[in-house]
């Protein structure tokens, strides 16, 4: 692990490293070098940061090392911290929540319970939205909404507040597309299950399972991981960015079927046939998560000015930023962000030494956001 030690360490290096770079420039433009852009870059871009993900010690070091940036160019810090001394972050505030990853959902019937088992039997596709109190459930067939074209699988049936269940691709019949190719290929295939989250929205369910049960969707339940984080990190500064949970997207294997409309079938496909879409009547989803722990942690925008020169017009401001956080690596491999955004980050540094060096008669805030890749929130 990267402690903070490491941190400040690194910090402490590039601090003496940019002293030395920026003695042998006189010349604003002449400051801003592909030479320092691509060392920016390949620092923050590298393996070492682990993606920088806005709340992480590796993205701690950026954030020290952007500090350390605006630190050697001349820039002043311009917030306080608690102690009342002026400081280069600005602490964005986040609850962090952490959950087991035992996640059990309980199909309740008159009389009886059947338990389904995360990563055995579903699996977490997107959202946040994991905790369902007896829900009912609706049967929506292949959640397709095409009228124009004579097919309307949520006619007089109200989802809203409830799960949906659908499955995936379009209908067949004698080995032919029902509706027009054009059409039929929207909902079939990965791009399919896009297609059909819309009802999440539009039509206000609590969530939708996805049931694969011809290789239709592209999304081999083998093979497709859960999205679930054991993790999660709400927003804790109000207004607009306040985070919300999100409607949750499962895929289920074709069994669940069964076991919904408690029709025992060894081929789910026969259920499809035979059962129209609707309420399915006396049958509720439960799943409770457990909370391991809850926790008040902070990211850190990294802000930094240029005084104006000007008596009055130094009150006004500009400001100039880019986001400095990227991703959680995917599959064991890091995503380095080199583009997003590693790329703008140098350039606020690059600009922030240049401006330094030539004032402006405004003042000018330099400014890395944090948790851009959650919702913008450090913005």
């Amino acid at each position: 692990m990267i402690t903070k030690k490491m941190a400040l360490l690194s910090a402490g290096i590039f601090f003496i490293l940019c002293q030395l770079i920026n003695a042998q420039s006189t010349d604003p433009l002449e400051s801003i070098s592909e030479a320092e852009l691509r060392d920016h870059i390949f620092f923050l871009a590298s393996d070492y940061l682990n993606g920088r993900v806005g709340i992480s010690p590796q993205y701690e070091i950026a954030a020290q090392y952007v500090a350390t940036q605006f630190a050697a160019a001349g820039l002043q810090p311009v917030l306080e911290n608690e102690e009342g001394s002026k400081s280069w972050f600005q602490g964005v505030p986040f609850a962090k929540t952490t959950y087991s990853d035992e996640i059990k959902w309980k199909i309740i019937k008159p009389g009886e319970e059947n338990t389904l088992i995360h990563q055995e039997d579903f699996k977490i596709l997107y959202g946040s939205k994991l905790n369902h109190d007896k829900i009912a459930l609706v049967y929506a067939g292949y959640g397709i909404e095409e009228p124009e074209h004579e097919w309307n699988d949520f006619e007089d049936i109200d989802v809203e507040g409830k799960i949906l269940v659908v499955i995936s691709g379009a209908p067949v019949k004698n080995g032919k597309a029902v509706l027009p190719e054009e059409v039929h290929r929207r909902y079939t295939g990965p791009r399919g299950l896009q297609s059909k989250i819309g009802a999440l929205f539009s039509k206000g369910a609590e969530g939708l399972i996805l049931v694969d049960i011809d290789a239709s969707s592209g999304m081999p339940f083998s093979i497709i991981p859960s999205e679930f984080a054991k993790e999660k990190y709400v927003y804790q500064g109000g207004g607009d960015r306040q985070q919300r949970s999100m409607p949750s997207v499962y895929l289920a294997r074709p069994e669940i079927l069964n076991t919904l409309m408690g029709k025992p079938s060894n081929d789910p496909a026969d259920i499809v046939k035979n059962y129209s879409p609707g309420l399915i009547e006396d049958t509720y989803l439960d799943s409770q998560i457990e909370i391991l722990s809850e926790a008040l942690v902070y990211a850190s925008n990294v802000t930094g000015m240029v005084p104006g020169t000007d008596p009055v017009l130094k009150n006004e401001y500009i400001v100039v930023g880019a986001h400095l956080d990227h991703v959680k690596p995917v599959n064991g491999q890091v995503c380095n962000g080199a583009d997003d955004n590693a790329s703008g980050s140098a350039g606020v540094i690059e600009i922030a030494e240049a401006l330094a060096m030539n004032p402006c008669k405004r003042s000018v805030i330099f400014i890395t956001y944090t948790a851009e890749e959650m919702g913008l929130i450090g913005s």
